[in-house]
């Protein structure tokens, strides 16, 4: 956790009033211009964001503007250049929250397409996006399921050991990545920021974490029968990473959906 990092929720209040609506580059600009313990980068102020080609071209391209490689393919290189440009966090692939008990993460919603609206129409239409009741969340799903911590590797079957060992999700070493976190919630083709919520596992409804336990006792079972998969698992899934015969713990698109109008 970055030493220099100003009081958490000032912190968050200031990206609420001030970045929502705004592209990623955008959040990267007002925050780098008002916080001293951000370095200086240049986000493409010039840039026209109004285009979508564009902006997913300078996100693709980060590198170029800031001497850091993300893979077009990477799923979650948002979430590592907000790690970087919003809490001068190098991205890692540390098991420990990367604030202290809150873990950052992002995930993109995806706009429910209307008849005979164009994308660049909907794009465009920054100003409608949200607003403080946060209306506009009917009009989106949640697009992908959120990674949250690796689990183990087929390759080292001990590495599971930690989730053989508990029965209960909460006594494992996982849950400190699971329990609490920092969302970011992004429009898919636009990378704007439309929310950013502090959510935690043991505010939800008793229903919700009795649920997520129930996910985790299926999953352990699959892992002592040695069938991993992510069948049946309603909130809490484990799944394939991109790394071949590594499994990570993922909130599935319904939990997201659920915590996102729960802190709306």
């Amino acid at each position: 956790m970055n030493s220099k990092l100003p009081p958490l929720n000032i912190y968050i209040n200031f990206i609420k009033n001030n970045c929502l609506n705004k592209t990623l580059p955008s959040v990267f600009n007002i925050l780098h211009s008002n916080f001293t313990f951000l370095p200086k980068y240049n986000c493409c102020e010039t840039v026209n964001f109004n285009s979508n080609k564009r902006a997913k071209y300078i996100i693709n391209n980060y590198h170029k503007n800031f001497g850091i490689t993300f893979s077009s393919k990477d799923h979650g290189k948002e979430g590592k250049m907000i790690e970087k440009f919003i809490f001068d966090i190098e991205p890692n692939s540390n098991n420990m929250p990367d604030l202290g008990d809150i873990d950052i993460k992002s995930t993109k919603l995806k706009r429910k397409t209307k008849a005979g609206a164009s994308n660049e129409n909907r794009a465009s239409n920054e100003n409608s996006l949200c607003n403080n009741q946060f209306l506009w969340i009917n009009n989106y799903s949640v697009k992908n399921k959120l990674s949250i911590t690796t689990a183990g590797s087929l390759n080292n079957y001990d590495s599971f050991n930690n989730i053989l060992e508990n029965s209960l999700l909460e006594n494992t070493k996982y849950y400190l990545k699971i329990k609490k976190g920092l969302l970011f919630v992004l429009e898919d083709q636009t990378n704007i920021l439309l929310n950013v919520i502090l959510y935690d596992i043991e505010e939800l409804p008793n229903e919700v974490q009795k649920q997520i336990q129930k996910d985790y006792e299926l999953i352990r079972n699959l892992i002592i029968n040695k069938n991993i998969n992510s069948q049946k698992q309603m909130y809490l899934q484990i799944g394939r990473a991109t790394q071949k015969n590594t499994f990570v713990f993922s909130f599935s698109p319904k939990l997201i959906s659920f915590i996102i109008n729960f802190y709306s």
